[in-house]
């Protein structure tokens, strides 16, 4: 089965190698590489231009203009030509047997699957692991049980590979939720009866750094996860989504709905930085970060913690 890997990268010379190299290092060989130069101004073109002589699996598409990460992240899903495509960021790095571990879920499930991502640890700027998220639907069965309660399903964006024509039926990731448009995708792709399911195996390590999207925007990802949640409640609910504007006029203006969510999302923020300032060894600032999470929320500070050291007992 030939996949699809796509990348798009802006100005990421200093991760870029690496990144580069743990697809090509794949234990699963039969894919194309698309990879997406996102209107970089750094060295960025001149490695991908080296790595294009070294192997023929690799396609450079360079945009002169930097567009958002979904849009070139669209172009080359379309410019694909198989069924399955998995994603990849420029300053991760997938494991080995990854793509393989990937594959045989797909092998097993057909077409009944639409989307499958893995665990993942977190890494900060020099490679340190700062943490590791594993999550559920690991089986069909608990993929139900999820959806029949509409709690979250959600994958580590970066280590999914969707199906490619599931994802364009659907018009793929919606702006007015971006940055949180994986999760929004995730959700249509159950509704539309097909599985979300992830390889319960640690197979990428996922960047955290203060350039990261998932850092400076964290609480702008917070309020669109919300406003996801909600939409897809009213889906389920058999009612049309609500616009964003109208959600923010309407429900978010609400005290009562918006207090104890941003009350929740500024503790998740703050736990966020203090494994940033753990991994730089800033433990000054770690511990003032994880103290202003835990009285803001301790279930959540407890809740991370207690998954931090499960996980941690696990195999790699």
């Amino acid at each position: 089965m030939h996949l699809t890997v796509v990348m798009s990268v802006l100005n990421g010379e200093k991760y870029l190698q690496e990144a580069v190299e743990s697809i090509l290092n794949q234990t699963y060989p039969d894919f194309t590489f698309i990879i997406i130069n996102n209107g970089s101004s750094d060295n960025t073109g001149p490695i991908l231009s080296e790595y294009v002589t070294k192997d023929s699996r690799i396609k450079i598409v360079t945009h002169t203009e930097t567009v958002p990460l979904v849009e070139a992240r669209m172009k080359g899903l379309q410019m694909a030509e198989t069924e399955w495509v998995a994603w990849m960021d420029a300053d991760d790095i997938s494991e080995p047997a990854r793509l393989e571990k990937q594959v045989e879920v797909i092998k097993q499930y057909h077409d009944r699957l639409g989307a499958v991502g893995t665990w993942a640890r977190y890494i900060n700027e020099e490679g340190k692991i700062l943490g590791n998220r594993i999550g559920e639907p690991v089986t069909p069965e608990k993929f139900f049980d999820l959806y029949s309660k509409n709690q979250a399903i959600a994958l580590v964006d970066p280590s999914a590979i969707v199906h490619r024509p599931t994802f364009l039926k659907l018009g793929g990731y919606r702006p007015e939720c971006t940055p949180a448009g994986d999760l929004d995708l995730w959700y249509r792709i159950a509704e539309k009866g097909k599985l979300i399911l992830v390889v319960p195996e640690f197979l990428i390590k996922y960047r955290v750094h203060t350039g990261s999207d998932s850092v400076r925007k964290t609480m702008l990802q917070r309020q669109k996860t919300h406003f996801i949640n909600y939409n897809m409640r009213r889906r389920r609910s058999g009612l049309p989504d609500m616009e964003w504007d109208t959600y923010i006029k309407e429900v978010w203006s609400s005290p009562l709905y918006r207090i104890p969510r941003l009350r929740t999302d500024l503790a998740m923020t703050l736990y966020k930085r203090a494994g940033l300032y753990f991994g730089a060894g800033r433990y000054v600032n770690f511990l003032i970060n994880l103290l202003s999470a835990g009285i803001l929320k301790p279930s959540i500070v407890f809740k991370r913690i207690l998954s931090q050291k499960l996980s941690s007992s696990l195999p790699n």
